[in-house]
């Protein structure tokens, strides 16, 4: 009887031990499972830009490591990249302040080009949207970027993060 007991008392040990390192992890600024890094980037995919035959795509990224969490305070730059028709060179963003968003038009960065493009920004945390303009009948539609993670491959389907 002592030892059916002990044995209950070792799982439940156990038990409280591995929920308390869960609670732990999950509670800390990264969340998630991975330990916060305030020198991490993020990438994020805009599927579909263009500045040609009277469109423009505006860019709004926000930086959001300023919250009421407790996460830590970080700013940096966001370089995009772009792909397809007319894709010009690399464009680096000026710092962007923690809790502060910067916009920008695909026609002042890369005027004519018609694709995709990634943005990397020098923060953890970034999220963006993006809204694809038609000058001439007012007509926009606007989209979230997408958050990938730092490799891919051909091998696994893409999924959104955090």
């Amino acid at each position: 009887m002592k030892a059916r007991f002990a044995r209950k008392r070792v799982w439940m040990t156990a038990l409280l031990a591995s929920a308390a390192a869960w609670m732990a992890v999950a509670q800390s600024p990264g969340g998630g499972g991975a330990p916060f890094r305030s020198n991490a980037q993020t990438r994020l995919l805009f599927p579909y830009v263009i500045n040609q035959a009277g469109f423009d795509t505006e860019f709004a990224i926000s930086n959001t490591t300023m919250d009421p969490l407790g996460t830590t305070a970080v700013s940096g730059t966001c370089t995009f990249t772009f792909y397809g028709n007319g894709a010009g060179s690399p464009f680096t963003t000026p710092s962007i302040a923690a809790g502060s968003i910067y916009k920008v038009n695909l026609s002042a960065i890369a005027s004519g080009m018609g694709g995709y493009a990634f943005a990397t920004c020098n923060f953890p945390l970034a999220h963006a949207n993006y809204t694809v303009l038609a000058s001439s009948t007012n007509i926009h539609s606007a989209m979230s970027a997408l958050v990938v993670p730092s490799t891919r491959t051909n091998s696994f389907a893409e999924q959104l993060l955090h």
